[in-house]
């Protein structure tokens, strides 16, 4: 079959376009392309010769899609502002957590000086000055007093809390009733009583050994 060269003259349909480009060489369609044919002129919303045809409600649905689209990109925007307001609010909180702790740092350093010039390491501890510890700390508060400040510490020495002791009520023999001002070291268990000191709000009153209070 010998083919035809060089640029057709007139108008050549889709239609035309379509089938030249699914012939088989004896000029006939195989049987699947045949039953997919559009035949007729085109027209609006159709292009004859293709296996579909684009109409009014296929344009529609991409218009739809397209705002879908809009939709999302405006709601990751969204998003993304979100995340950086909480990423900012984040950090502020910190700085905030930063600083009361170097302000309870401070508060701590004060108090370990005064302990330091007593001749009673609290950090590092030994069965001597523990002992040393036990015995002259174990003052009561002055009488008529009804609240005095004081430290408490845990068995190794170590400021657990900030309080006042209440002289109000009866606590256990050996203990103190303390009114609980700032937790130090929430992990530390309590005595008597279930719970660590992080289960303890500020103000809430609590009993210590007397043992393991010292004022300053």
């Amino acid at each position: 079959m010998k083919k035809e060269r060089g640029r057709p003259k007139g108008s050549v349909k889709r239609t035309e376009l379509f089938f030249a480009c699914h012939k088989k060489q004896d000029g006939t369609f195989p049987g699947q392309m045949k039953s997919r044919m559009e035949y007729g002129e085109d027209g609006n919303g159709h292009v004859r010769g293709f296996s579909g045809h684009i109409n009014k409600a296929s344009v529609r649905v991409t218009f739809n899609f397209r705002k879908a689209i809009e939709r999302e990109n405006s709601k990751n925007n969204k998003f993304a502002d979100e995340i950086v307001s909480v990423q900012q609010e984040f950090e502020e909180k910190l700085e905030v957590k930063a600083s009361k702790r170097r302000r309870l740092e401070e508060r701590i350093g004060t108090f370990e000086s005064r302990e330091g010039r007593h001749g009673i390491n609290m950090h590092h501890a030994s069965p001597s000055n523990v002992s040393f510890f036990m015995a002259t700390r174990d003052s009561p508060p002055l009488d008529g007093v009804r609240s005095r400040n004081c430290i408490m510490k845990d068995m190794y020495g170590r400021t657990v809390a900030y309080g006042s002791i209440q002289l109000s009520g009866v606590a256990p023999e050996g203990f103190y009733r303390v009114i609980v001002d700032e937790v130090i070291r929430d992990d530390v268990q309590l005595f008597m009583k279930g719970g660590t000191l992080g289960d303890i709000s500020s103000g809430e009153t609590i009993i210590w050994y007397k043992s393991l209070t010292c004022f300053g």
